[in-house]
């Protein structure tokens, strides 16, 4: 199954790819991390969670992910580490 959240997909199968996607969001390894922020279809309700990261590497590319939300994006504007 890839993971591609789609808001005209099954409801069981939305909280299926929400659930994995959001497991992965806590991984320990920031390459997973990274590969979930790569990906162009992520779950909405990810984005706050993953501008939160620890690793500023993360949150440079959510930055980088034309879908990012607005009040997202502006939240790490603000950012106090700079390269973000």
């Amino acid at each position: 199954m890839a993971l591609a959240w789609d808001p005209l997909m099954s409801s069981s199968r939305q909280q299926i790819i929400t659930a994995l996607a959001t497991r992965l969001a806590g991984d320990q390894n920031v390459l997973v991390r990274l590969a979930l922020v790569e990906n162009k279809q992520l779950p909405p309700t990810l984005f706050d969670t993953l501008a939160k990261d620890a690793d500023e590497m993360i949150r440079w590319e959510l930055a980088s992910n034309l879908d990012t939300p607005g009040a997202v994006l502006t939240r790490l504007a603000t950012d106090p580490q700079r390269p973000v």
